[in-house]
């Protein structure tokens, strides 16, 4: 009754100099006094909040227009894996596990990936780390290739991370002497920094404000192609696709542990570590 009566006193003409409609402050104390006593009849101290919260610090910090930029991006955005090429089965014998019996193209990372795909992406690894190719003997066992890998220090194998834009595509492929352990140069373009590619041909990147466009070649020196394509990025975005290919590396570690937990029991955590290691696959990306 207490409280009824000061809401309709609040409203009386008279109330603020003048006549009219109460303060605004007037009004708002009321509302304070009314919480306060629904939080004592709730045995409380603190009154129940009422209406849309405050902007946390965070929330303050947040950037609306980059974010409205991003949802329409996303329907369209490019998408950034990482590959590995394939060893052609002409070039040494290898008979440890099975491998897929394409060998040409790239070999996309991910953790849906077959037995065939990992045995051959572990394979090309090995092929390749070694300093020069004369170096590779194929080991006699699955154990000892595994032991093998986690000698190098860095694993080597031609790939990187391969950009294609669904609504054209364009494919920007990495080019000759880009290798897969080099994928986090891509965190370079968060801070406009030049990114090398590859070459023959080499990816051309080029700084165009918020967008970060990537030309099919052009970025080794040579004159480029005429008629040479692109892909966009928004500059905002990037992060984004950056964090998932990494969470398909992260996938690929995944996998490939019960992989070789078959081909070899009880070696699959040893394999994982030495993956993550010589690709710098989990540790945290500074974006």
């Amino acid at each position: 009754m207490v409280v009824a009566a000061r809401r309709r006193a609040a409203y009386r003409p008279g109330l603020r100099a003048g006549g009219g409609l109460p303060s605004r402050r007037l009004v708002h104390g009321l509302v304070l006094v009314i919480r306060w006593q629904a939080a004592q009849r709730r045995g409380s101290d603190r009154p129940e909040f009422v209406g849309e919260r405050p902007a946390t610090r965070s929330s303050r910090r947040r950037n609306p227009g980059r974010a409205r930029r991003l949802r329409r991006y996303r329907g369209r955005m490019p998408i950034l894996e990482p590959v590995v090429s394939r060893v052609a089965a002409d070039i040494v014998a290898f008979d440890l596990w099975p491998v897929t019996t394409s060998d040409t193209g790239w070999l996309s990372l991910h953790g849906g990936m077959t037995s065939a795909e990992i045995g051959m992406a572990v394979w090309s690894l090995l092929f390749h780390s070694p300093p020069t190719r004369d170096d590779l003997i194929v080991p006699e066992t699955p154990e000892a290739a595994f032991r093998l890998l986690a000698g190098f220090d860095t694993l080597y194998a031609p790939g990187g991370l391969l950009l294609s834009d669904p609504m054209t595509g364009v494919v920007i492929e990495p080019g000759c002497c880009c290798d897969l352990f080099e994928w986090r140069d891509w965190l370079g373009a968060l801070r406009g920094e030049p990114i090398d590619l590859g070459h023959s041909p080499g990816p051309e990147v080029e700084y165009r404000g918020q967008v970060l466009r990537v030309w099919t070649d052009g970025g080794d020196g040579a004159p480029p192609s005429p008629d040479r394509k692109y892909v966009d990025v928004d500059r905002a975005a990037l992060p984004e696709l950056l964090q998932t290919a990494q969470r398909d590396l992260i996938d690929l570690l995944r996998v490939a542990q019960g992989w070789a937990n078959e081909i070899a029991p009880g070696q699959g955590a040893g394999l994982a570590a030495a993956l993550d290691a010589g690709l710098q696959i989990s540790e945290p990306l500074a974006l």
